[in-house]
């Protein structure tokens, strides 16, 4: 029985220096690092945007029956004056930089005409023809370049109410255009 009593507790006392409870275990260790990699992000940014010349027309389609249209002229703001039934169109060349495997973006033109309490602002119609070839107010981009933005703004030959060209509300005002450009991420399945 005391042998048997020594070889327990000895037992008990082996398993304690293993488990590192009266000593230490000895063992071998080694570690490294991987090489390093480097991660780079992509952008999205517009350039520079620098407004195309404008050309005038008059062919509004309420023109009278008895008329043709014009040939187009250029526009020279302060110089050209337009009177009813003109359109005015512009192609503006957007510079959109888009980088990264995944990126994609829309970018969307919102029309801003500063002075709209006028009688003039009231009477313009102005319209995002087109953004990339595709009509409405934005389009779906997926690489680098110039991204091509139509627009027009037509002075009505017609019109009701206060703001009707007829009326002679319209003469001898000024207001301002502007076009405002946004870009935004969109999920890399996105195709439309």
């Amino acid at each position: 029985m005391k042998n048997a009593t020594k070889a327990v507790i000895a037992g008990v006392a082996g398993l304690a220096l293993l488990t590192g409870g009266a000593g230490s275990l000895a063992y071998w260790t080694d570690t490294k690092n991987g090489s390093a990699t480097s991660i780079q992000s992509g952008t999205l940014t517009l350039g520079s945007i620098s407004d195309g010349s404008w050309t005038l027309q008059q062919n509004a389609s309420d023109l009278p029956d008895d008329t043709t249209a014009s040939g187009t002229t250029p526009y020279v703001a302060g110089t050209t004056l337009i009177v009813p039934g003109d359109t005015l169109s512009q192609t503006v060349q957007v510079p959109v930089t888009v980088t990264g495997t995944d990126n994609r973006a829309r970018i969307a033109v919102s029309g801003i005409v500063a002075g709209t309490g006028t009688d003039l602002g009231s009477a313009l119609t102005p319209t995002i023809a087109s953004v990339n070839g595709t009509a409405g107010t934005s389009a779906l981009i997926t690489t680098t370049g110039d991204v091509a933005v139509v627009v027009t703004i037509t002075f009505p030959w017609t019109g009701t109410g206060a703001n009707a060209p007829v009326d002679n509300l319209t003469k001898a005002e000024t207001v301002t255009y502007t076009l405002s450009y946004t870009v935004t991420q969109v999920p890399s399945t996105t195709t439309s």
